[in-house]
């Protein structure tokens, strides 16, 4: 068998071109996904930067939710935060009305003053400051019980409403029997999402992923469809094109076969020959794939540049690997076929 694979009538030249040629299918095949996998880090990296893109929603609890109950929802791999919204409940300032609202609901800036620094501070928009005369460095009791100090106005002029952190406004939720809205879980990456909502419906609680992506995001998401669609048509012409590399080296074989078939091979054994050195050919191919790739993470790790995982790469060249061997047992089937029909003497002659 070795003897045979190392046959001097097999062209070596036009082996490594062969070899070659694999090895480029197979690069072509990493670049697309490469590229896939490049827009979709990048998405997510843009994604990411805005909280209300990785958020969760639960809904109408309709009661207020135990701390036991919220510990075992941020044990939930991925969840790094959560805040609660309120409704239906309002505070009074002297015989006016202010709607309590969470800081993490502003969408705009806070264009006096300046942001809280502690539990005891609001921030108020133009409606309050305006229509109730309150400025920034009042103290105002709400409830005729709270007492807090006003230090930024945002630039939003809806209902009168007081901005409190968090921690604040759980308190005053539970002192007035407020009804919760819906908790907001933040997730650490936008690409965890789906996961952390499967965690959850196993814990009982329905959920929604926050859908305020941009135009941009959008763009993005078009951008990668179609590049997925540009992966498939890769594929396929890696498909194509190592058919056509794996029928030209049948046809350098013929004359090994021929040979061996006059000096008593069993057409079976040949044709597992040719499978066996179109195996390592493809082998050689995918291990300079990889001596390829190594010195390549190395750099772009260095540099902080965007490359393929290892574990990306493995299951890219996996299924590269795959789609080879699927040409390799069909060729062979069909090397067999042809064999059995061809008069060898035949083919010395040509050769």
């Amino acid at each position: 068998m070795k003897e045979c694979l190392k046959s001097k009538f097999r062209d070596k030249e036009k082996n490594v071109l062969s070899i070659f040629a694999i090895l480029v299918t197979a690069i072509l095949v990493i670049s697309s996904f490469y590229a896939l996998l490049f827009y979709k880090d990048a998405l997510n990296r843009y994604i990411d930067k805005k909280e209300e893109n990785r958020t969760l929603i639960i809904y109408n609890y309709g009661k207020q939710i135990s701390d036991k109950e919220l510990d075992t929802i941020l044990e939930i791999e991925h969840i790094i935060n959560k805040y609660e919204e309120y409704t239906n409940w309002n505070l009074k300032y002297k015989q006016y009305e202010i709607i309590p609202t969470n800081r993490k609901e502003i969408k705009t800036n806070v264009t006096k003053g300046r942001d809280l620094v502690s539990n005891d501070e609001v921030l108020i928009n133009k409606a309050t400051s305006s229509n109730y005369k309150i400025t920034i460095g009042d103290k105002i009791k709400l409830n005729d019980k709270y007492e807090v100090t006003v230090v930024g106005i945002v630039d939003e002029n809806s209902a009168p409403k007081a901005y409190f952190n968090i921690e604040k406004l759980r308190e005053l939720a539970v002192l007035e029997n407020a009804f919760l809205y819906k908790i907001n879980l933040i997730v650490d990456e936008y690409k965890n999402l789906e996961s952390v909502k499967k965690e959850l419906t196993k814990l009982g609680y329905d959920s929604e992923i926050n859908d305020a992506l941009d135009q941009e995001v959008n763009e993005m998401k078009k951008a990668i469809d179609s590049i997925q669609s540009g992966v498939y048509i890769v594929l396929f012409f890696n498909l194509i094109l190592t058919i056509f590399i794996f029928k030209y080296l049948i046809k350098l074989e013929n004359k090994n076969n021929a040979l061996l078939k006059i000096l008593g091979f069993k057409i079976v054994k040949i044709v597992l020959i040719n499978a066996l050195h179109f195996l390592i050919l493809c082998i050689i191919a995918l291990l300079g794939e990889i001596i390829l790739y190594i010195p390549i993470k190395l750099i772009f790790d260095i540099f902080n540049i965007f490359t393929l995982s290892y574990v990306e790469f493995i299951k890219i060249t996996l299924l590269i690997l795959a789609l080879h061997l699927c040409i390799l047992l069909i060729s062979t089937i069909i090397n067999f076929i042809k064999m059995r029909n061809i008069d060898m003497l035949n083919i010395i002659e040509e050769q």
